[in-house]
């Protein structure tokens, strides 16, 4: 199990921790580069020249596809990140 800290607005911004899958943890640092790179899903899509599918890439993000090795470094190289910086420390890793 993995946890993402993600934050809420309320009054105050509050940080929660949530368990989630290696998928889903991988998914959510993809999204999280993607939205900080400014793209939306479809500016992704066409940076990859439409290699993948826009169900496929959102499937990822949410955790719910597995993906190839090769997909994952397309994506990062659009994104300019490392494929190590999608998974979480070694030190997180719960077995």
């Amino acid at each position: 199990m993995y946890l993402i800290q993600t934050k809420q607005q309320q009054v105050i911004e509050t940080i929660v921790e949530v368990p989630v899958t290696l998928a889903e943890y991988v998914g959510y640092q993809i999204q999280q580069a993607r939205e900080a790179n400014g793209l939306k899903i479809k500016d992704l899509l066409r940076a990859l020249d439409f290699e993948l599918s826009i169900t496929y890439v959102r499937n990822i993000e949410k955790g719910l596809d597995t993906f190839k090795l090769k997909d994952m470094e397309k994506i990062c190289k659009v994104l300019n990140i490392e494929v190590a910086s999608l998974f979480p420390p070694i030190s997180k890793v719960t077995l």
